[in-house]
């Protein structure tokens, strides 16, 4: 059986997702507040999802100027 630290630990996931109602964020800040060790998860999670947007970002914007750059050799081709 999971303990309440596991089961926040779970719930520590969506809440960085955003994913979470009112109420199930309400008893999860509580708890956060009162575990270092769920507080410190929690951390770890929210710079892994930060670092993770800012890779997706920067892959887009990547993407992007190959794409200008495909599309400007084409253009000249034609």
């Amino acid at each position: 059986m999971k303990n309440s630290c596991e089961i926040m630990k779970d719930k520590i996931a969506d809440y960085v997702l955003r994913v979470l109602n009112e109420d199930e964020i309400a008893n999860l800040e509580e708890h956060i507040e009162q575990c270092a060790e769920c507080k410190e998860h929690l951390e770890s999670l929210q710079k892994e999802r930060e670092v993770l947007l800012q890779l997706g970002e920067n892959i887009d914007s990547k993407m992007n100027a190959r794409e200008e750059s495909v599309i400007a050799a084409l253009e000249k081709i034609s």
